[in-house]
């Protein structure tokens, strides 16, 4: 029998049991996996995602987005004030590391950056970091400071 037909035919209580077992199968493989396999996995299934995308029509993605709409909709009634908050509270903590995270690079990658310049980085954005209007002269050298 096809897997749609099997599908077709069990009661939501078989179809959450399924969903769960398989829950745990590849939270399984995704925790054996290493750090580069993880990012070949993302990066070739957003390559898939993209190229499924791309040769959507305008009026499929339209309806895409739609369904996603709806979905997200549904998902966010579902959800509970105290799992909503602790969604929130989480999502807020990663973005707090991310920062810490970026700080830390910028900052050591500050050590000795008069020498090693990378354009790709905004010093402006650095907290360390001062830059300022240059309508001081210095009185010995007349360089603007």
């Amino acid at each position: 029998m096809r897997t749609a037909q099997i599908r077709a035919r069990e009661s939501s209580m078989q179809r959450s049991q399924r969903l769960a077992e398989q829950n745990v199968r590849t939270s399984r493989v995704r925790a054996r996996e290493s750090s580069l396999e993880r990012s070949q996995r993302l990066t070739e299934q957003n390559l898939r995602t993209s190229d499924v995308h791309g040769r959507e029509s305008s009026t499929e993605r339209l309806q895409r987005l739609e369904e996603q709409n709806t979905r997200n909709i549904q998902s966010r009634t579902r959800v509970s004030s105290s799992e909503r908050s602790q969604r929130l509270q989480d999502q807020k903590e990663r973005q707090q590391t991310s920062r810490a995270r970026g700080r830390n690079r910028v900052l050591a990658h500050s050590n000795r950056s008069a020498f090693l310049y990378d354009p790709q980085i905004d010093y402006a954005q650095q907290s360390s970091v001062q830059i300022g209007d240059m309508n001081k002269i210095c009185p010995k050298c007349s360089a603007k400071k």
